[in-house]
């Protein structure tokens, strides 16, 4: 079918090919002129459709029906609306199809940026008349405008979806848009369903529950309550949309009753047009009374009675009132019209007459009190004096000797003040000051806030100690509750002042001047300790009677039972209200069973890992790096009593962070990250301890671990729950040991962990070691073959002394000290076995670098020893010594870990390098540092009775010129002569 069409310059179209090309559509294929403009979609640039989208369209529906370039151009102009249509009329020369479509692209094509696109998602919101699937399909399509993630367009339509968040957990998961698409439809079904039933139900409770009569309708009630599981709006809508279905289904299901049914009084015996009392009106099914409905009724539908929780303050009466020179207190009313006294107060003003009056005053609730009468009176409150009419009532009608109405409040002037009345004084945390000494200032991002702290944490010399609490102590106190409270204090540290002689070690410059902190910032070490004494100080009466349970900003309040939680709620807030306490109620929970508290949530005296820190984990990604390990590994190890054998799961893991390991993420432990996620997933529970239940230690051991789980008996249910979960992995000289060895080993560590819980109280081993069980009856072994037994198996390695100097270094750190401002906080002693010649260095760490270090030193002056004594500190136990001491041929041997006996020469010259340095570092104790020198020249030119004479003697053949140290000298040969005493009596308290 060919169809031509002549267009003139003013687009006038020719109708007659308009009816020409109806007729032949209608005769050759069946379809109508309207059909086809019907399936091509109106184009308005007003309603930011993208017009390639549409063109699209277009040519689908112009290739379907076979469509010429010229029929094109005719319903391609007819389809514009709008601007579209408008721009189209104002440019000339478009009298084809391809210049028509050009021209639309050129004119109307654009492309939505991503953030003006996802302010228009985010915007977009599932409209009442619009079902789920519609909804996304229409957010779809505002996505063909731009280019949009798949995953953001499902995350925008579930967020625009107005119902409760529990009920789209089924949108949740999907791993494109065909699986999120039919997740919609089974949301739409499971919701339209509810919906219906809800209705229904609602409608017929409503009708007839208020009925006596129809007691019988009883079986109609579900089984148990329906959760609002739709939000109201979403309900209203169903209802809208379904009204007639209700309609029917509440209809249908009492038809048979209907007839019978009088809709006027509800008798069940006749229908309401043969009613005898329909004059009366309707019969209110709640009070029986005619003349109004159950739904509007004052007695069926009392009004709610709403209880309040907050802090009980005495009322505020104001200033005093003078009544005729008598002086009473009073309440001010704006709501009053009349001024009121008590009769009592009346009867005091002798000289005045009551004038009767039979006008009555209406109060609240409707509620009327006929005054005793009225009189003239002068009232004056401070400055102001006035006379009007008071009105005098019955003593029991109100509790306040006075009333001041507005016939009083009226003939008072109110004078506005520019400056205000002060509420409460400004928080002010900085002031302005003009110092030579700053520090350098931290800014830590704290829930869309600053916090502003000095980045110095050890400027303060004397630190308070005070012992911080325990997060398991804390939890293990909740034993016993049943409804918690929790508050979160705003802005914790800043409650504290900062002592004026301190202000300026917290003093920072910024752009705009040079500030001090006037409370205590964040960031000193001391903050925390502080803080926590404070808050101690204020709530200790509660703390003892075991009340309150504060940990830094977060106060926890427990209570056993219902009746005394407001009770013990308003004492904490009045003490908070006293003390000027800010409490964040957005972050604060009143009167809960179950309660989030310190990454735990607690419940009927069960603890579970809070859901927050769940979902942490189970989002953790896959690791790539250390660092990675670390932060995943901590994570999860703060729940690991949750998870049994941790360790031993997560040996994969933390084998990675070994030193020198290859860094390489496997399946080994894909396997164990997986398993840990998993198990936490799964929501371990609890019971948190009760000294009263009966105990019971379970453990188990193998090469790669052993474990131990403390379990109780609950008297609940007489089964024994797992109250905490011990695990650790064993060490390359474990895996060594027997299963004996390994059993014995995991009850040893086990009670060790657990002995805070096990001191005190009666409890079992449990363990499927049977070597270990038969070893418990048998009897002890006699002194004699203990002795025997001892001399056959242990014995004491016997190093032959050298009589050559330099050729035995006894060596060992001391510390920490109090910290210098070079940062030296250890001391590091080195003492040669035959000459005693000591050398004493400053050190800040005790690590096998500083250690390497001081050697060199040494060596470049005296050579490397033949043979270095040591403990067993990570110093003198890493590689990096190992590898020193093979380099330079020395043999390096480590005394037995808990012995510091055997490595006695350096540990006698420790007490003395102690003594001395604290004496004579007494006034300025962080300056020690300075008198190390001297203290080794005054030690190695001291006579000492082992080596009959001076070590530096000994070691060089001379005497030291040791210049003005006689002051010096006798402290250390006191010193000397002390521990030589000690030692005196040692030896005969053995002798003995």
């Amino acid at each position: 079918m060919q169809c031509e069409v002549q267009c003139d310059a003013n687009k006038i179209y020719d109708m007659q090919f308009v009816d020409k090309y109806r007729s032949s559509v209608v005769q050759n294929t069946g379809i109508n002129f309207s059909d086809i403009e019907s399936a091509i979609s109106k184009f308005n640039a007003e309603s930011h459709e993208n017009i390639a989208n549409w063109l699209d369209h277009f040519e689908n529906i112009s290739q379907l029906f076979s469509l010429s370039d010229s029929q094109k151009f005719i319903f391609a102009e007819r389809s514009l609306g709008g601007t579209a249509a408008l721009f189209v009329g104002t440019v000339p020369q478009i009298n084809s199809w391809q210049k028509l479509k050009q021209a639309l692209i050129d004119e109307f094509s654009f492309e939505i940026n991503s953030a003006h696109l996802q302010e228009l998602l985010s915007k977009r919101k599932m409209r009442d008349s619009e079902s789920a699937p519609e909804y996304f399909l229409k957010m779809k399509e505002l996505c063909s405008s731009g280019k949009i993630e798949d995953a953001a367009l499902m995350h925008y339509v579930v967020k625009g979806i107005s119902d409760r968040q529990e009920n789209k957990t089924i949108l949740y998961g999907c791993r494109n848009l065909f699986e999120f698409k039919e997740k919609l439809k089974v949301y739409e079904v499971i919701k339209s369903d509810y919906v219906k039933s809800k209705c229904a139900f609602d409608k017929t409770k409503a009708r007839y529950d208020s009925n006596p009569r129809f007691n019988s309708f009883d079986k109609l009630k579900p089984k148990q309550e329906h959760d609002d599981r739709f939000n109201s709006k979403n309900e209203s809508a169903n209802k809208v949309k379904s009204s007639g279905g209700v309609e029917r289904m509440k209809y249908n299901n009492f038809e048979s009753r209907k007839s019978k049914f009088c809709f006027n009084c509800g008798d069940p015996n006749h229908i309401s047009r043969f009613c005898v009392h329909k004059d009366k009106g309707f019969k209110c099914f709640g009070c029986g009374a005619f003349g109004h409905k159950a739904s509007e009724c004052d007695e069926a539908n009392p009004k709610p009675e709403v209880a309040t929780l907050g802090v009980k303050f005495k009322p505020r009466l104001g200033n005093k009132v003078t009544i005729e020179d008598i002086s009473v207190n009073l309440l001010i009313d704006t709501g009053s019209q009349a001024t009121l006294l008590r009769k009592s107060v009346f009867d005091k003003l002798n000289m005045c007459k009551l004038y009767p009056l039979n006008l009555p005053l209406s109060g609240f609730r409707k509620c009327k009190v006929n005054p005793l009468g009225y009189f003239k009176g002068n009232i004056k409150i401070d400055d102001f004096k006035c006379n009007t009419d008071i009105y005098v009532v019955e003593n029991n009608v109100m509790s306040y000797d006075v009333i001041i109405g507005m016939n009083v409040l009226m003939q008072g002037e109110t004078v506005i003040n520019e400056d205000g009345i002060v509420i409460k004084e400004k928080f002010q945390r900085l002031e302005e000051v003009d110092s030579l000494s700053v520090l350098p200032i931290d800014f830590t991002p704290n829930e869309g806030e600053l916090n502003i702290g000095p980045d110095v944490p050890n400027i303060f010399k004397d630190k308070d100690r005070f012992p911080l609490p325990l997060i398991e102590d804390i939890l293990d106190r909740l034993q016993g509750s049943r409804v918690f409270s929790t508050i979160d204090l705003k802005n914790a540290f800043f409650h504290v002042d900062v002592n004026k002689d301190s202000r300026k070690y917290t003093s920072f410059v910024t752009h705009e001047g040079q500030y001090q902190f006037l409370k205590f910032p964040f960031g000193l070490c001391i903050s925390p300790a502080v803080f926590q004494r404070y808050i101690n100080t204020i709530f200790r009466p509660l703390i003892n009677d075991g009340i309150v349970l504060p940990y830094f900003d977060d106060i926890i309040i427990l209570s056993s039972s219902f009746e005394e939680r407001i009770e013990r709620v308003e004492r904490v807030l009045s003490i908070a209200s006293e003390y000027g306490l800010e409490i964040n109620f957005n972050k604060s929970h009143f009167l809960k069973k179950r309660i989030e508290f310190l990454g735990h949530a607690a419940e009927d005296s069960k603890i579970f890992p809070s859901t927050l820190k769940t979902k942490a984990v189970l989002n953790f990604p896959e690791q790539a790096n250390l660092k990675q390990i670390h932060s995943f590994l901590g994570l999860t190890r703060y729940f690991r009593k949750f998870i049994p054998k941790c360790s031993t799961i997560a040996r994969p893991l933390s084998d990675l962070l070994k030193k020198d390991r290859k860094f390489k993420f496997g399946e080994e432990e894909r396997i164990s990250f997986n398993q840990l996620k998993l198990m936490l997933a799964e929501k371990s529970v609890l019971r948190i301890y009760n000294s009263n239940y009966e105990t019971e230690l379970h453990t188990d051991a193998s090469l790669e671990g052993y474990e131990a789980i403390l379990m109780q008996k609950s008297p609940d249910d007489k089964n024994l729950h797992p109250t905490f979960y011990m695990s650790k992995k064993t060490t390359d000289a474990e895996k060594k040991y027997s299963s004996y060895e390994l059993e014995a080993l995991a009850v040893i560590e086990a009670v060790k962990k657990f002995r805070v819980y096990l001191l005190g109280i009666p409890f079992k081993i449990v363990t499927d070691c049977a070597a270990l069980e038969k070893t418990m009856p048998k009897k002890r072994l006699g002194s004699s073959r203990c002795t025997e037994e001892e001399r056959r198996r242990v014995f004491c390695t016997r190093y032959k002394k050298e009589d050559t100097p330099l050729h035995t270094y006894h060596i060992d750190h001391l510390g920490p000290l109090e910290s210098t401002n070079k940062n030296y906080k250890y001391v590091s002693a080195i003492i040669d076995a035959f000459t005693k010649f000591v050398w004493i260095y400053s050190t800040k760490s005790t690590t096998s670098a500083e250690v390497i270090a001081k050697l060199e030193i040494q060596k470049a002056v005296l050579g490397s020893p033949f043979q270095i004594i040591s403990d067993r500190g990570t110093a003198f136990t890493s590689g990096d010594f190992a590898d020193y001491c093979a380099k330079e041929e020395i043999k390096h041997h480590a005394i037995t870990t808990g012995l510091p006996r055997a490595n006695g020469q350096i540990e006698r010259i420790n007490q003395t390098i102690i003594s001395v340095l604290s004496k004579l570092s007494l006034e300025n104790p962080n300056k020690w540092y300075k008198f190390t020198n001297e203290l080794q020249q005054t030690i190695n030119s001291t006579y000492q009775r082992s080596i009959d004479t001076t070590p530096f003697e000994l070691l060089f053949g001379t005497k030291m010129n040791t210049g003005s140290l006689d002051k010096l000298k006798k402290m250390v040969k006191a010193e000397f002569q002390a521990n030589f005493e000690v030692q005196r009596e040692e030896l005969r308290k053995h002798a003995k």
